[in-house]
């Protein structure tokens, strides 16, 4: 599939999923990015695991490379301090308000040993 074509097919994934409603891939396949696929929405639906593990795999590395760059940011006060911070911050900005919150509780108790 070609990479306009994986745009228009993440586009019409997150737009159904975000509604509770299955992909229509009956009207995916008429569209006309998907010419090869006219008639045959079975056939762009098998497509469907292969691109959602592209598109985790393309998520994961772009969180690496956020919470490389704010480490780097991160890196010019005191060491472990920062670390701690950014730790936290990539709890929060993943939504993991458990993880944060311990990271939160590690912090402020860290003064007090």
């Amino acid at each position: 599939m070609a990479d306009y074509q994986k745009r228009v097919w993440a586009e019409k994934y997150t737009a159904a999923r975000n509604s509770d409603n299955d992909v229509d891939y009956e009207a995916l396949s008429k569209l006309t990015q998907f010419k090869a696929f006219k008639n045959n929405p079975e056939e762009l639906q098998h497509h469907e695991p292969a691109l959602l593990k592209e598109f985790y795999e393309v998520y994961l590395a772009d969180q690496a490379l956020k919470a490389d760059a704010h480490a780097q940011t991160a890196g010019s006060g005191s060491s472990k301090l920062s670390q701690r911070g950014g730790a936290e911050h990539l709890a929060i900005e993943q939504c993991d308000t458990v993880a944060a919150q311990q990271l939160t509780a590690a912090r402020n108790l860290a003064p007090l040993a």
